[in-house]
């Protein structure tokens, strides 16, 4: 008998574990959700850095980094809305500057792609076309 009641006491447990991770799974922890945040902000950063928005969009691009770097830091800190509010707004900074740099690009001379990188590198924000 002693067997049974065992038997049943550690599937009553395993139970109740596996409903307690399902549970913090479905709601969206703030650690996981915070973490995911970030993969997604650097995954947007990389892709603006990609589109060259360092170059052709400084101010969004620099707020999308900057976002990250003190999303990274409330993290550190075990604050995960801020963390979690931090990435996401960098992550829309990040957008927006891949947008305007891409947009840039096309406009500028219509194959700007195709330019030496220094020609590339010296064009800036009140430089106009090369």
């Amino acid at each position: 008998m002693i067997r049974g009641q065992r038997t049943v006491h550690i599937g009553r447990w395993v139970l109740r574990c596996s409903a307690s991770l399902l549970l913090c799974g479905v709601s969206g922890c703030g650690p996981t959700t915070a973490h995911l945040a970030l993969a997604d902000a650097r995954i947007a950063i990389e892709a603006a850095r990609g589109a060259r928005a360092e170059t052709f969009a400084v101010f969004e691009f620099t707020c999308a980094v900057e976002h990250l770097r003190k999303a990274g830091e409330e993290e550190g800190y075990a604050d995960f809305d801020a963390a979690t509010r931090l990435a996401k707004s960098s992550q829309t900074y990040a957008v927006k500057a891949r947008t305007r740099a891409l947009g840039r690009t096309n406009s500028a001379t219509g194959r700007l792609d195709q330019l030496p990188p220094a020609a590339i590198q010296s064009v800036g924000p009140d430089q106009g076309t090369p």
